[in-house]
């Protein structure tokens, strides 16, 4: 049996409700009243894109849950080295809204590079058949996406820079990461096609550019 709500509803019903979804959070960060809620579940909504991946996933297989575990280990100790030494992204420190943390670190960053690595090479493997340019070009949307996530991060209490923004070091650090874990998961051979990775990708980034022009 297929798990809610692949089994009860179509993909562009689900795509539906992934625009309205992040059209209220953006109105739940907006609204000051609110927004405290919203900074609390902001790991549940995090979640939630992940199992509607996960569900939603067309060729996902036990060698590609290997690889995912693998990414998201490797991102959450990159991460812990990070924000204790400053050596791989720069100075910053973690805020509360991501929720629980071990050594400074929230555990949801990990699923944070878990949800870009996976929507990124799902994206581009719709374009391109051979392995390399996925490899090359995923982590620079990723690149991209954290320009932009900078800007909103602070807005949202996910992260704080000692300096007030990101270094030059935090976005090659992204980029040669990024490589990494995409080259994980093309290696590994796991599959990514999945009708959902695209939508929720845009969305994630146009609600963190909406965040990062109009809350203040």
């Amino acid at each position: 049996m297929e798990p809610y709500p692949k089994n009860r509803i179509g993909i562009p019903e689900i795509k539906r409700f992934i625009i309205i979804f992040y059209a209220i959070g953006f109105l739940g960060f907006m609204v000051p009243i609110t927004r405290h809620l919203f900074q609390f579940i902001t790991p549940l909504a995090l979640l939630l894109c992940i199992y509607l991946l996960a569900i939603f996933s067309e060729s996902l297989n036990k060698k590609g849950i290997i690889a995912i575990t693998l990414v998201y280990i490797s991102a959450l100790v990159a991460e812990i080295i990070g924000v204790n030494t400053s050596y791989i992204f720069g100075n910053y420190h973690y805020g509360s809204s991501l929720g629980l943390k071990i050594w400074g670190t929230p555990l949801m960053i990990g699923i944070n590079w878990v949800f870009l690595v996976y929507t990124t090479s799902s994206v581009l493997d719709d374009h391109f058949s051979a392995t390399w340019p996925t490899i090359l070009l995923a982590p620079a949307i990723m690149v991209g996406y954290d320009l932009v996530l900078e800007r909103a991060a602070s807005h949202m209490d996910m992260w704080y820079w000692e300096q007030g923004s990101a270094p030059l070091k935090n976005y090659i650090s992204w980029y040669l990461l990024g490589v990494l874990m995409t080259s994980v998961i093309k290696m590994s051979g796991t599959g990514t096609k999945n009708p959902l990775s695209g939508i929720l990708l845009a969305s994630q980034f146009i609600f963190l550019l909406l965040i990062a022009l109009f809350l203040k």
